[in-house]
């Protein structure tokens, strides 16, 4: 097998809290294969569009592709997303029920809960606020120095 990264995209980063992992694949069968890429795509924005009609916000998307093997494309799909009020079984199987005319093959690999997800942004935005608080800190101890030494004068 020689898979490829085709997409790795991160988004809303300065999301802090829930989330969930949601691994799955999917294989486009010989009779698509001149449109393979086109077919991906669909399904995947098809799944994003999902997300965002039951509330989640997409947070990672990471795409791998298989065109080795003869015949068919097989596809390997990581995102991570805030906590959806559904359950990401049904939403993998609404999105591929919509485009089951093209025979996709598809499995929900693994599925995990990400307790407290912090975006790349939001640790540089926290790194920012504690050195903001640090700063402050010794201004306060300042102010508290020259009013302790005024008040013994």
């Amino acid at each position: 097998m020689a898979w490829e990264k085709i997409t790795d995209t991160k988004m809303n980063q300065t999301y802090v809290g829930h989330a969930e992992e949601v691994w799955w694949s999917f294989q486009v069968p010989l009779p698509e294969q001149l449109g393979a890429r086109i077919v991906s795509d669909r399904l995947i924005q098809a799944h994003i569009d999902e997300l965002a009609k039951s509330g989640s916000v997409l947070l990672e998307l990471t795409v791998w592709e298989d065109a080795a093997p003869f015949g068919d494309t097989l596809y390997t799909v990581r995102s991570v997303a805030s906590a959806s009020p559904l359950v990401w079984g049904l939403i993998v199987a609404g999105v591929v029920a919509a485009l089951l005319i093209i025979g996709v093959v598809w499995s929900l690999d693994s599925f995990s809960d990400i307790v407290e997800y912090v975006g790349k942004d939001a640790a540089e935005n926290f790194i920012d606020s504690m050195k903001l608080m640090g700063y402050a800190a010794i201004g306060l101890v300042a102010i508290l120095g020259v009013a302790v030494l005024r008040r013994k004068r």
